[in-house]
């Protein structure tokens, strides 16, 4: 995790060393004020529920997801 010097945003980063697919629960953040999600390395869906913090989505076998989460 890497908050930006604003803190306007928090970039997580997961890789999938297994050889299946990671789909669901991915992660869940603390930063109740961050409220918008962008995958940015392969612009794969990702979806935050806002009450919980709770991101879900798919990370493909052997690949890097990039999880931005913003300031709405």
């Amino acid at each position: 995790m890497f908050p930006s010097d604003d803190e306007s945003s928090v970039i997580y980063t997961l890789y999938n060393d297994t050889d299946e697919l990671i789909a669901g629960e991915l992660l869940v953040h603390s930063y109740p004020e961050l409220k918008e999600i962008t995958e940015l390395w392969h612009g794969e869906p990702v979806q935050l529920q806002v009450e919980t913090g709770m991101i879900t989505g798919e990370v493909q076998p052997k690949e890097l997801a990039i999880i931005k989460v913003a300031r709405g």
